[in-house]
């Protein structure tokens, strides 16, 4: 299952940090993992949300705050630098599930 939104448009300077707050989509998700509660061995739990990002996006801290929300994101490497097999894969799967919803 998926969640996506769409915001206004902001002009001027402004962070990812403050823009993801201000437009309330990390609050709304959390809102929404709260009331979408599942059971597991006979346990009510919350799934926290995956925010998948683009690569340099920065709302990690922000994203835990608000219901240990979780981010997937592009790895970074130095252009010397080889990613390992996990980076790869992971990676891989970022731009898969980013192509398809852009």
């Amino acid at each position: 299952m998926g969640w996506q939104g769409v915001g206004d448009l902001w002009t001027g300077r402004v962070t990812d940090t403050d823009y993801t707050k201000c437009e309330g989509f990390l609050q709304a998700q959390h809102a929404f993992q709260e009331r979408d509660k599942v059971t597991i061995d006979g346990e009510e739990r919350v799934l926290p949300f995956l925010n998948i990002f683009d690569k340099g996006f920065r709302v990690n801290m922000a994203a835990w705050a608000e219901g240990q929300q979780l981010v997937l994101q592009l790895y970074f490497a130095k252009s010397d630098r080889r990613f390992d097999r996990l980076q790869t894969l992971a990676s891989a799967s970022v731009t898969l599930d980013r192509g398809a919803n852009e």
